[in-house]
């Protein structure tokens, strides 16, 4: 069987560098840009395998009017490695071929709309994935294409 998969224990360290700005451009527009630089301290692994070095999202928020808002975000995350260590089983060879397989930065589009019907109640519909973008957020597991949501919320 080709899907079997083994846990890799490590003690990992994470430090996390966090930057945010937001812009409002009157009571209508507002802008969000948030970065996130990672730093990881293993003491066993070579690599901190599927893990990003960075990941960044800008938003841009739109009131057209006191009911109806939409929204874009644009999503980017770093370069990551992705781990495969395959056994021959048949040969009774039990070391490991390692192979590291590089994942590179992806970007992803979103957008979204929300219509508030009453104070309560709201309608909501959201694109994700708007750019078409193919992309493994970890190895051997892409990202949904195309994709989208659409409903009602009631507050209470």
């Amino acid at each position: 069987v080709d899907n079997t998969f083994k846990v890799l224990y490590d003690d990992l360290k994470t430090t996390r560098f966090n930057g945010e700005i937001t812009h409002y451009a009157g009571d209508k527009l507002n802008l969000l840009f948030s970065a996130n630089v990672y730093k990881y301290t293993l003491t066993i692994e070579k690599k901190p395998w599927n893990m990003p070095s960075f990941d960044a999202t800008v938003s841009l928020n739109y009131a057209v009017n006191d009911r109806f808002n939409v929204s874009a975000d644009l999503y980017a995350i770093g370069n990551r490695t992705g781990l495969v260590k395959q056994y021959d089983i048949p040969s009774g060879v039990l070391s490991p071929e390692i192979r590291e397989y590089p994942l590179t930065t992806a970007f992803d589009i979103n957008l979204r709309g929300n219509y508030a019907i009453t104070r309560k109640l709201a309608v909501f519909a959201q694109l994700n994935n708007f750019g078409l973008q193919k992309y493994e957020r970890w190895l051997g597991y892409p990202v949904q294409s195309f994709n989208g949501l659409a409903g009602i919320s009631y507050s209470f």
